[in-house]
């Protein structure tokens, strides 16, 4: 299974059907100076999976300062109230 897909040298689909749980919407990590940004965050059933992504991208879930969402469905905002915060992810806001 593919752990991520490059869009730029700043962005990355992290989750998504194929990374994570089947029925996440896609979520991307934007990586700028060493902190990261998630947009979307997914189902929740895939957490650990995405947490093992952003590792891959040389991102640990304490660099993860922000979750952006892009609208209210629940493939896109169910791990919002996930374990350790947003998506997993300490230190992170919503």
């Amino acid at each position: 299974m593919k752990r991520t897909i490059p869009i730029t040298e700043e962005i990355y689909q992290v989750g998504g059907s194929g990374l994570t749980a089947a029925e996440d919407a896609a979520i991307y990590a934007v990586v700028l100076s060493g902190r990261g940004a998630l947009i979307d965050a997914g189902c929740g059933g895939g957490t650990e999976r995405l947490l093992g992504n952003l590792e891959s991208i040389g991102v640990l879930p304490e660099q993860v300062r922000y979750l952006l969402l892009t609208h209210c469905h629940y493939d896109h905002t169910g791990a919002c109230g996930g374990r350790a915060g947003a998506a997993g992810v300490p230190g992170c806001s919503a």
